[in-house]
């Protein structure tokens, strides 16, 4: 989102830890007094613990995060006649019934699918709009901000890779580029998926940067959460690029865009 802001967008960035160019706020606490200080005109939530497991462990300690939050920004927005965009998950579906459209009934199979539900329901009952992104790959431009991305595991070789779950991956700055797009020329959609609308797993995207690559169940991790078998989108936006080239450009851009942000 840093790289790509738009000429006539003033950005606040929020976090929880502040940094020379980031407000800091915790964002499981009440958050209306720091509404009131920057009084946006449009607000773009990305937060949120998006880590399935965490969640499955401990479902009551992200509620606040993955649900609260979501809901009191649209009750504000809503009341201040403001504008919310909130990121939501392709694990709203249950995998059983690909390929999905937005309109699809949703019936999680995790608790941390069941959360990103119960967050778009509040959204779109208070009349603002939810992005429906999934599984994002790209290259951080802030290595000391966020997790390792997936595709970075993948470049340093990590194997095996899940053979058996299936989704439509999409790059980050496609990402980044079409909730811009939102923020500036909003359109009348309330809910909007995004994603490369075609059907890939973890080990075939891997393949792509790591021929070696050995391939493996979701099965064969004993204890972790269990996942929709394939959540493939239809009728989502993206950029057109297909995924080999997307990768192929995070690779090569990756030492241009950390060098912008410092």
């Amino acid at each position: 989102m840093r790289l790509c802001v738009p000429d006539e967008v003033d950005p606040v960035w929020v976090r929880r830890t502040a940094d020379s160019i980031t407000r800091g706020c915790d964002l499981t606490k009440p958050v209306v007094h720091l509404l009131c200080d920057v009084q946006p005109d449009v607000i773009v939530n990305l937060a949120g613990e998006s880590s399935v497991d965490e969640v499955e462990r401990d479902p009551a300690k992200y509620e606040s995060i993955n649900v609260g939050l979501p809901a009191a920004l649209a009750g504000w927005c809503r009341y201040n006649g403001k504008r919310l965009i909130q990121a939501s998950s392709q694990a709203v579906f249950s995998g059983k019934e690909p390929a999905y459209s937005a309109s699809d009934l949703r019936f999680p199979v995790n608790d941390y699918g069941q959360q990103k539900v119960r967050a778009e329901k509040a959204v779109l009952g208070a009349g603002q709009q939810v992005m429906r992104l999934t599984f994002i790959l790209g290259i951080l431009p802030m290595p000391n901000v966020g997790r390792q991305n997936p595709l970075e595991a993948m470049i340093a070789g990590q194997s095996p890779q899940v053979d058996n779950r299936w989704f439509s991956p999409l790059m980050a700055w496609d990402a980044a580029e079409q909730i811009w797009a939102e923020v500036v020329r909003p359109s009348s959609v309330p809910l909007i998926q995004v994603g490369i609308p075609q059907r890939w797993s973890r080990y075939e995207i891997a393949k792509l940067v790591n021929p070696g690559v050995q391939p493996c169940k979701h099965e064969d991790f004993p204890g972790i959460a269990p996942r929709p078998v394939d959540t493939t989108y239809t009728g989502s936006r993206w950029n057109g690029q297909s995924l080999a080239e997307g990768i192929a450009e995070a690779i090569r851009r990756a030492p241009e865009r950390t060098a912008k942000l410092k």
